[in-house]
């Protein structure tokens, strides 16, 4: 049977913790996580550079064990 869902899924694995207090804060904002997931994605295509400047103390540190897959290139 053919996925019903128009766009790919994404996944990820944040902390519990992280994942909890996120939903908390966004849902008495009258946002979900996937709203806030695509907007941020959204800016950050559109201001790369102050997006990530802002995130940049809090990015988590890499992980140990085998190395993340390789994200698609940019057409050029």
């Amino acid at each position: 049977m053919p996925d019903r869902h128009q766009r790919d899924k994404t996944t990820f694995r944040p902390p519990a913790e992280v994942k909890t207090d996120a939903q908390r804060v966004l849902a008495g904002r009258d946002w979900t996580l996937n709203d806030f997931l695509v907007a941020c994605m959204v800016l950050l295509a559109k201001n790369p550079d102050a997006m990530l400047d802002q995130l940049k103390e809090f990015r988590p540190a890499p992980k140990k064990g085998r190395p993340p897959k390789r994200s698609p290139q940019s057409p050029t």
